[in-house]
């Protein structure tokens, strides 16, 4: 008898005059079919919004923790070196990394020199100069 005294007790809050004021079936059948259907609209805006801010912390956390883990040709291409030095990569095996990633370091060294050749300046007159000022007439001009 004292189990059944006790659980009274845990849903005597069901019973409670606040859950009856939050009468949400009666609530819900007051409602005329516009407001259900306004209703049913936000709580649906909402639970998109939400998930949307879910999805962007997600990629915020992930672009946060990619970029140590990620690294050039050049320090891959070390690593393997080491690894192969040490013996746990056969000479079969890093020839082939090695293989793989000369065309990636060939394109990272193209990519880096991209844009310092369009940095120079371009000059289609005359010759290339050496930034150097021009020389004096070696003859005083005479006057006219």
């Amino acid at each position: 008898m004292g189990d059944h005294g006790r659980r009274m007790s845990e849903t005597a809050w069901l019973a409670s005059p606040l859950w009856a004021a939050l009468d949400v079936a009666g609530w819900w059948d007051a409602l005329s079919g516009r407001e259900r259907l306004l209703l049913s609209s936000l709580a649906l805006v909402l639970v998109l919004l939400a998930g949307a801010f879910v999805i962007y912390l997600a990629d915020r956390w992930r672009r946060r923790t990619a970029p140590s883990t990620i690294c050039d040709a050049n320090e891959q291409m070390a690593s393997f070196r080491e690894l192969y030095e040490r013996g746990e990569l056969s000479r079969q095996e890093f020839e082939s990394i090695r293989n793989k990633l000369t065309g990636r370091l060939r394109q990272e060294l193209e990519a880096r020199a991209a844009p310092e050749q369009s940095a120079k300046p371009a000059s289609s007159d005359g010759p290339p100069s050496d930034d150097k000022p021009p020389t004096p007439p070696e003859a005083p001009m005479q006057p006219m």
